[in-house]
C-alpha cells in the first residue's frame, strides 16, 4: 500500500488509543477513580486493541474503494505512486504464453470454469501474464499471480465429464469416477486477445527494453499491475 494509506490507517488507530488514554488519565485524578481504573484498563485493553485495528482497516478499505473508483488512462499509469491501487481499462494483448479453454479449447490469457458435481459446485481459474493496450498505443503489463476474474456466470450446460475432469482436483475427479457420472453441467469464460477488460490492481514497474527510459544505472521500465497484500488483481471482461 502507498505510505499515505498506511499512515491513514495508523493515524485512525492511534487517535482511538489517544482518546482512551485521556479518559483513563482523567479517571485517575479522583481517588475512587484510581481504585477502579486498573479494572477499566485491564478489561478494555484487549477490546480497544481489536476495535482500533478493525476501525483502521475499515478506513483503509473505504479509501481503497475511493482510489480505485476512478479509471486511470493507460498512459497515466506511469505517473501513479508505486504501490497505489488503480483501475484501468484496455484491450488484452498476448505476451509470451497463452492457455486454452477446457470446454472448447478457445485460446486466451485467462479462464474461469464453473461446474457442478454430486459433491458440490466448483470453480477453476487459470491465467498467464498479459498486456493491456489502448487506441493511443499505450501498453502496460499485467502480472496475474493471485488474480480473480469477476464475471456473472451464464447457464450451466451439460458436457461430457471426461472433458471437464482435467480441470478438477484429484479428489473431485475421484468422486466423479465413483459416482459414475458421465456428464457434468458446466460454464466457462475465456479472456481472449483483443477483449476489452477492466483491471484493478496495485501499480508497480517491470524492466522492459521497449519501456520508458530509466537513468544510466537503471534499465527501461514499463508500468505494471499486480496483486497487493490486501487487494488481489481483479479482471472484469466488458462483455
Amino acid at each position: 500500500m502507498p505510505s499515505r494509506v498506511r499512515a491513514l490507517r495508523w493515524s485512525v488507530s492511534g487517535s482511538l488509543w489517544a482518546g482512551a488514554g485521556l479518559v483513563t488519565a482523567l479517571t485517575l485524578v479522583s481517588v475512587p477513580g484510581a481504585i477502579v481504573a486498573w479494572k477499566l484498563v485491564a478489561a478494555g485493553s484487549v477490546g480497544l486493541a481489536v476495535a482500533s485495528d478493525r476501525l483502521g482497516k475499515l478506513v483503509v478499505k473505504r479509501h481503497v474503494a475511493r482510489l480505485t473508483r476512478g479509471e486511470v488512462a493507460l498512459g497515466g499509469l506511469r505517473h501513479q505512486d508505486e504501490g497505489a491501487p488503480v483501475h484501468v481499462r484496455g484491450h488484452v494483448q498476448v505476451l509470451e504464453q497463452t492457455l486454452t479453454g477446457v470446454l472448447h479449447g478457445t485460446p486466451g490469457v485467462a479462464r474461469r470454469l464453473l461446474f457442478s458435481t454430486p459433491t458440490g459446485r466448483w470453480v477453476h481459474e487459470a491465467a498467464c501474464d498479459f498486456a493491456l493496450v489502448d487506441s493511443a498505443g499505450e501498453r502496460v503489463f499485467v502480472r496475474v499471480a493471485g488474480a480473480r476474474i469477476l464475471v456473472t456466470p451464464g447457464e450451466l450446460i451439460s458436457y461430457p465429464a471426461a472433458r471437464v475432469v482435467p480441470a478438477m482436483s484429484a479428489a473431485v475427479a475421484e468422486s466423479i469416477a465413483r459416482a459414475g457420472v458421465e456428464r457434468v453441467p458446466a460454464w466457462e469464460l475465456v479472456v481472449r486477445e483483443g477483449m476489452l477488460v477492466d483491471v484493478v490492481g496495485v501499480k508497480t514497474t517491470t524492466p522492459d527494453a521497449s519501456g520508458d527510459g530509466g537513468s544510466y544505472r537503471e534499465p527501461p521500465r514499463r508500468a505494471t499491475l499486480q496483486s497487493g497484500t490486501i487487494l488481489p488483481l481483479l479482471i472484469t471482461p466488458m462483455l
